[in-house]
């Protein structure tokens, strides 16, 4: 058996940073690979298709967004939303 040495979140994160330069149609297990600098195998062994990527890649970016939109907020530089203001 082969051994995998590119782990799922060297992947994923290749994955995201095409993402992020060709959006979501520019992400297939081919491209990705090249930007690992590996087979197709790897890929595979860790997604067991393109979907399960996209959706690795999907959670990356939520996760992103919300990190970001959390720093915002923590860092006060915005006033408090307030629903009762008219």
């Amino acid at each position: 058996m082969a051994k995998k040495s590119i782990t799922n979140q060297q992947i994923t994160d290749a994955a995201y940073s095409l993402a992020e330069q060709y959006g979501m149609d520019g992400l297939n297990m081919r491209s990705v690979a090249e930007r690992c600098g590996c087979s197709t195998q790897p890929i595979y062994l860790s997604f067991a298709n393109a979907e399960q990527l996209e959706r690795a890649v999907s959670d990356k970016i939520v996760n992103t967004y919300r990190n970001y939109i959390d720093r915002e907020i923590a860092s006060g530089k915005y006033p408090e939303y307030n629903a009762h203001v008219r």
